[in-house]
């Protein structure tokens, strides 16, 4: 059994395939989701006409769902944190009835800090709230896992899977309906209503694109439609470096001319998604051995909690140099741009290197429905 969307965890399907499982579904909801996510995809489009930066968050913020109540549970004594528990009085924002259904047929669950928090809101459109369990499970991913509880008769119950197989290659769900991971991804989301129907908004970043995967969390499969809002981004390298371990790092300031060299190399290379790392960056000498080859190939694969945008050549003073551009999965924010990384070595010297303090800002390119 896999879990869904668990991102770069290895233990996860993919959002493009979940996504495409959303397609047993019947025809009529396949064209409601279709028609949901083309208003969404003209907001992004509209939005991104002033802010070319955010378009997507700025989109995914004015369909914002409202009404959303958040209820936490806690441990029920020090002694025992596998044992959770409702809080001792009703939250004000949670009617009588809903406050029984949840003591009835919910049991708190706990996580590896903690217990489940709850977030109450209609997400099916029938009058009656349902409740998405958030759950901190840890893990080398920092993983924290969703899933869905349907408000049925007198209480709540997780959305059947009887329907869970798909037409397309067989794909099976577990009750999780997605997860985000901390360390090793960049994964988040949005509670939404488009034209009165209810989604979470559920995007997967990485370097030049996100993809966004509209849920329905109490139908299975839950994939109904997906986005993509891809871009490009302008690099500058700060003239005032720092290089060196803290309490032996060295203020340098860069020639003019390395400057503008490593600006044009990150502007060939590695402007929008991530190219294929190249066979050999440098041309090895003549008669060097498997090993000495390998020096001049690149760097080689990044730590898994980074994602290598671009691996490339660049020349300065008659050497050729091996550079990798490393990010966080594309993550970025509105005062520092994208994270990232830049290493650059010598391909004829055997040492570490330096890594270069490099800004970016990204710019929307388009965006589109996943077919």
């Amino acid at each position: 059994m896999t879990r869904s969307f668990t991102g770069r965890s290895r233990r996860a399907l993919s959002v493009t395939a979940l996504a495409l499982a959303g397609l047993a579904a019947p025809l009529h909801a396949a064209d409601r989701a279709a028609a949901d996510a083309a208003v969404l995809l003209k907001a992004i489009q509209d939005h991104a006409a002033t802010d070319k930066e955010f378009a997507l968050e700025n989109a995914l913020r004015a369909f914002e769902a409202p009404g959303v109540v958040q209820i936490d549970t806690k441990r029920k004594g020090e002694s025992d944190d596998q044992q959770c528990v409702w809080p001792a009085r009703k939250p004000a924002a949670v009617t009588d009835d809903e406050w029984q259904a949840l003591r009835r047929s919910v049991e708190p669950q706990p996580g590896e800090m903690g217990c489940s928090t709850y977030l109450l809101m209609d997400m099916d459109e029938d009058g009656r709230r349902d409740l998405l369990q958030r759950t901190y499970v840890g893990g080398t991913g920092l993983f924290t896992e969703y899933s869905a509880l349907k408000r049925v008769g007198r209480g709540f119950v997780r959305p059947s899977k009887g329907d869970t197989q798909s037409a397309k290659g067989g794909i099976v769900l577990d009750p999780e309906l997605f997860s985000t991971n901390d360390r090793g991804a960049h994964q988040w989301y949005d509670l939404v209503k488009l034209q009165g129907r209810f989604y979470v908004a559920y995007v997967e970043g990485s370097f030049g694109q996100d993809h966004v995967a509209l849920l329905r969390p109490t139908e299975l499969p839950a994939g109904v439609a997906a986005i993509t809002v891809d871009y490009r981004y302008q690099f500058s390298v700060p003239r005032r470096q720092t290089f060196g371990p803290e309490g032996q790092a060295r203020k340098v300031e860069l020639r003019p001319a390395l400057q503008s060299t490593l600006e044009a190399a990150l502007a060939r290379y590695a402007s929008g998604r991530p190219a294929p790392a190249l066979a050999q960056a440098c041309p090895a000498p003549a008669g060097a051995s498997e090993d000495e080859a390998a020096r001049y190939a690149g760097f080689g694969p990044v730590h898994y909690s980074m994602e290598t945008a671009a691996d490339f050549p660049f020349h300065w003073q008659g050497h050729c140099h091996l550079a990798q551009l490393n990010t966080w999965f594309g993550r970025y924010d509105r005062s520092s741009g994208l994270f990232n990384q830049l290493k650059v070595r010598r391909a004829d010297r055997d040492e570490e290197g330096l890594e270069y303090e490099v800004l970016a800002r990204r710019r929307f390119l388009k965006a589109s429905v996943v077919p």
